[in-house]
């Protein structure tokens, strides 16, 4: 089941959010909604065009696939698989939503040597700030305003072409 989440002014004004493309930037919240506690969700691609693109006959599989190649490639999901499993972690989740009262987690963490090579701690949701604005600022790398973005916008894949509106 979906949560509320909380999408902060600072999502839009970061450079490397902004480097996305705008149906990755939308993967990207619907990532964020569809993930458990603990910032984690599945790492199927039939499981998120359901969730988030349920009506969308225009993505495809292959599309699907390119907008989660955009989120790896920019870290803001770290892909891990446990027991045969796939999942994604959001980096930085834990810095910027704020879970008052935490459901158990629903999928497995990541491995310790993918927290390790990337820096990260995990804190189970129980050990997150409770207090109104402790969410934390994050790092450089997301959700830190830098003033306008100076980089040219990533162009829509040619698989877009097809896709009115975007």
């Amino acid at each position: 089941m979906a949560r509320i989440r909380t999408v902060k002014p600072e999502f839009w004004l970061d450079e490397k959010i902004s480097s996305l493309s705008y149906p990755a930037r939308l993967l990207a919240i619907g990532i964020l909604n569809f993930a458990d506690d603990a910032g984690r969700a599945r790492a199927s691609l039939e499981s998120l065009k359901s969730q988030i693109f349920p009506y969308d006959d225009a993505i495809t599989r292959n599309i699907l696939a390119s907008l989660v190649q955009e989120l790896e490639h920019i870290e803001y999901i770290l892909p891990y698989e446990v027991r045969a499993e796939k999942y994604y972690l959001i980096r930085n989740f834990k810095k910027h939503q704020r879970i008052d009262r935490p459901s158990r987690p629903l999928y497995p963490p990541p491995p310790s040597s993918l927290l390790a090579r990337r820096g990260l701690v995990e804190q189970s949701p129980q050990e997150q700030g409770t207090g109104k604005g402790k969410e934390g600022k994050g790092d450089a790398s997301f959700f830190t305003p830098n003033g306008p973005t100076t980089h040219p916008r990533r162009p829509l894949p040619p698989a877009f072409a097809a896709i009115q509106g975007l």
